[in-house]
């Protein structure tokens, strides 16, 4: 069988331990998780040879209880969305078993995720056409992904936003817009007026297909910032 041999950094050396046959291999590079956020550090790989399948190295392992990480307890409304995610190897804890359910999360941290629900393609980029994305960071490939496909726009013309927090109304309608609905439905919330034109057709169509709910007070909070689990129930949710 073909062996791998985990890598850190970006070093460019690659060491494999061949068996004493011929094989043809196909080896995917895939990016982790490090001190935080949904993307950014080192890398782990999986292999393909003629006699095994694909083994990717494990990302985390599940606890006596399910979890994939010790402190999604009182997210318990989430905690399957995050588990499965995690599981497919598209969100990563902050460290130390942890995942930090009621964090913010940032814009380029969701889409990372967005990208790997989505499947989308991803790809080194040399050039970017939003200023504050620095094509050697972590996050460009997925922001020009995400970009490219429609799904998630900049700020302007030239800026992303990154370091940013997202709000629920963008999470809402970068998952309407990737869901490619066409449709539209009447907003139920209390506070219908404070959600933002570009926003009220996602949030509306969203909620009416269950995807997305409110607050126990009948409010979207619209301008709330997103957490991470609410960002992984909403994906998992809308099944992209």
């Amino acid at each position: 069988m073909l062996g791998y041999t985990t890598l850190s950094g970006d070093s460019g050396n690659y060491e494999f331990t061949m068996p004493g046959e011929a094989v043809t291999i196909r080896v995917t590079f895939i990016r982790t998780t490090s001190s935080g956020g949904a993307g950014g550090g080192g890398w782990y790989t999986t292999y393909t040879d003629d006699s095994s399948g694909a083994t990717p190295a494990p990302v985390a392992t599940p606890d006596a209880n399910g979890n994939m990480f010790s402190d999604i307890d009182d997210v318990e409304w989430a905690a399957e969305a995050i588990n499965a995610l995690a599981e497919r190897g598209i969100i990563n804890g902050t460290g130390g078993g942890l995942f930090e359910p009621n964090n913010y999360i940032t814009r380029e941290e969701f889409a990372k995720i967005a990208v790997g629900c989505l499947d989308i393609d991803v790809y080194t980029v040399s050039t970017i056409k939003f200023a504050d994305v620095d094509t050697d960071e972590w996050y460009a490939p997925y922001v020009a992904a995400i970009n490219n496909a429609g799904y998630m726009l900049g700020y302007s013309d030239t800026e992303f936003g990154v370091g940013q927090y997202i709000t629920r109304e963008e999470i809402a309608t970068i998952v309407y817009r990737a869901l490619r609905l066409n449709e539209t439905a009447e907003l139920t919330f209390s506070d219908a007026d404070m959600i933002s034109d570009y926003a009220k057709t996602p949030v509306a169509v969203l909620a009416g297909r269950g995807v997305i709910s409110g607050y126990p007070d009948g409010e979207f909070k619209p301008q709330d910032l997103a957490t991470r689990a609410e960002a992984a129930k909403l994906l998992y949710t809308a099944g992209i």
